[in-house]
């Protein structure tokens, strides 16, 4: 009995006796294999469609009515200009002391677009002259094409329109005009030719840059230099005229050469 206590004794003690506890479990590290790269497929641009534009509607420009004037009307519009300017010019003799600040700018403001109007003209009537000398010069030159040929068909033929051109008809001059263009003594000239001359002079020296013969700010006026100042002298030592300016305007030209030709005078009627 004391045995089989003793066996149920050491039957309990073993149920009783504590557990081991469990080694821990080995835990291996895996290396994550490299994720494969895939190269990204080429981005293809869809084609841009352009839009056709629609041209502009290009309209064109009536043609400009230019409106002829014969020289009479041109001639009496110049005369009652001239009229006008020189009333203003007896009135603002009377205005002095009298006008207020208004006035007065109202009065500049007129005469500053009057003296603008009267440059145009200046430059106008030189664009004039010019284009009348080259219209002159192929007329002459159409005439003495067809004198030749009018030779060819018959013994001889006079050139009338040569002949009935005042500009271009050589004239006597007085000596000291030929003394400016280096011709001989009793050459004739034609008023075209003496014009030429003046402005050859003044294109040669502000094509050398000469400053002397420019004046500021004034492109259609040049100074008397040189053998063109020796002219004017002339010219006022014999009468001419009755002072030598210190500069012209190209419009000025033919009124100074036209002094150099004989005046025509008028034919006298004979009572019978």
């Amino acid at each position: 009995m004391y045995i089989h206590k003793e066996m149920q004794a050491s039957s309990e003690t073993t149920k009783t006796a504590p557990k081991k506890a469990a080694a821990p479990a080995k835990t291996e590290e895996k290396v994550a294999a490299p994720a494969e790269v895939k190269a990204a497929a080429p981005v293809v641009a869809a084609p841009v469609v352009e839009k056709a534009t629609e041209k502009p509607v290009v309209q064109q420009a009536a043609p400009e009515v230019v409106e002829t004037v014969s020289v009479t009307d041109i001639s009496t519009t110049v005369q009652n200009a001239a009229e006008s300017v020189y009333n203003i010019t007896k009135s603002l003799k009377t205005l002095v002391g009298g006008l207020s600040k208004e006035d007065l700018g109202k009065l500049q403001s007129s005469l500053k677009f009057l003296k603008k109007n009267f440059y145009n003209l200046e430059n106008s009537y030189e664009d004039f002259l010019n284009s009348e000398v080259n219209v002159q010069r192929k007329k002459s030159s159409g005439a003495r094409s067809e004198k030749k040929r009018a030779k060819k068909e018959s013994s001889g033929g006079a050139d009338e329109e040569l002949k009935n051109s005042p500009v271009k008809t050589p004239q006597v001059v007085h000596e000291i005009l030929l003394k400016f263009m280096n011709k001989p003594k009793d050459t004739l000239v034609s008023r075209a030719e003496a014009l030429a001359s003046i402005n050859d002079f003044v294109r040669t020296h502000k094509h050398n840059e000469n400053k002397e013969i420019l004046v500021p700010g004034q492109n259609k006026r040049f100074n008397l230099i040189g053998s063109l100042k020796e002219l004017f002298t002339d010219m006022k030592n014999i009468g001419m005229i009755e002072s030598i300016p210190e500069n012209i305007a190209y419009t000025d030209i033919m009124t100074y050469t036209s002094k150099f030709f004989p005046k025509k005078t008028a034919a006298k009627k004979t009572v019978v």
